[in-house]
């Protein structure tokens, strides 16, 4: 009878461990792919714009990083169900809000680095809507407060920036 408890509690330990883990993995994914990616991407834009877009492709890539990883982030999500439909829902409504900046997929690299006036201005904005969300603010104010990093209170952190970001798009 006593081993039959001690393997009881060893498995529970397990599953507990293991769903720790998957939380970690989801957080990390949504932190690496997207937090970071967007908060590069605003920099991006902020360099482009003060060097006359000298290099626009720095911008149009990092935008298909960002769209990459809310990709990421939906399936590990789903898959491990550590987020809710409504935050998968939420990072597809970003994915489409951030489609009208993004170039054709099928397109050549050579085209990433011509960018017309136009979508010079759309970029200038998307930039002043990352700048408005505050991503930055919030990752500092996380790290100050020494947030669980690799928990549900960090993963509701940046949903609610993402959240933000889909209200301005």
């Amino acid at each position: 009878m006593q081993n039959l408890v001690t393997l009881a509690t060893s498995s529970s330990i397990v599953v507990i461990w293991g769903f720790f883990k998957i939380n970690y993995v989801t957080e990390r994914t949504l932190f690496n792919e997207v937090e970071i990616n967007l908060l590069i991407l605003e920099d991006a834009i902020s360099y482009q714009k003060e060097n006359n877009w000298s290099q626009p492709s720095f911008v149009t890539l990092r935008l298909e990083e960002v769209m990459d990883g809310l990709a990421k982030s939906r399936n590990i999500g789903a898959v491990s169900r550590t987020l809710s439909k409504r935050d998968i829902e939420l990072l597809y409504y970003l994915s489409h809000g951030l489609l009208k900046y993004q170039r054709h997929p099928l397109d050549t690299l050579d085209s990433f680095s011509e960018i017309s006036d136009s979508e010079k201005k759309n970029y200038e904005e998307l930039g002043v809507k990352l700048l408005e969300v505050g991503f930055r603010e919030q990752m500092q104010e996380d790290v100050n407060s020494n947030r669980n990093i690799g928990t549900f209170n960090h993963i509701d952190s940046i949903l609610s920036q993402v959240e933000k970001l889909v209200e301005y798009i």
